[in-house]
């Protein structure tokens, strides 16, 4: 028989939130750094002589470029990447349509019946060994 969920897609649902907070942090770090590079980059206007400046931001062009690309990707991500509480709605209405609700209401109300039908059994059965019980 087939699972009506995949044990996979319960697996990877969990890593979704601990995907978020790796996105978050990976741009809170990216923040940082760029942070610390353009107030190190002003501090220079001052101090240095724009050849020691240029020698300087030769090295890190490239490096920052890389870190506002993974910046901006990691923002969006973390932002755009659905929580598991939402993925697990999405999966709900996804799967629910009036037939599945209308076989859902048939078979409780067959269920309902069903234990009806002991629930009686069971007080008639009570009702009998109380009736042998007084005799």
């Amino acid at each position: 028989m087939e699972p009506i969920v995949s044990p996979w897609f319960i697996y990877l649902l969990s890593l979704v939130n601990t995907l978020i907070v790796i996105y978050a942090v990976t741009a809170t770090c990216c923040f940082a750094a760029l942070l610390v590079y353009y107030i190190a980059l002003a501090c220079m206007q001052g101090e240095y002589d724009k050849s020691e400046r240029e020698r300087w931001l030769i090295g890190w062009k490239k490096a920052k470029r890389y870190v506002w690309i993974l910046f901006v990707i990691s923002l969006v991500s973390s932002m755009l990447i659905p929580s598991k509480n939402t993925i697990i709605a999405m999966y709900v209405a996804d799967n629910i349509t009036p037939n599945n609700v209308e076989k859902a209401l048939d078979v409780g109300k067959d269920f309902k019946e069903e234990i009806k039908k002991d629930i009686f059994e069971l007080i008639e059965a009570i009702q009998k060994d109380e009736t042998k019980s007084n005799e």
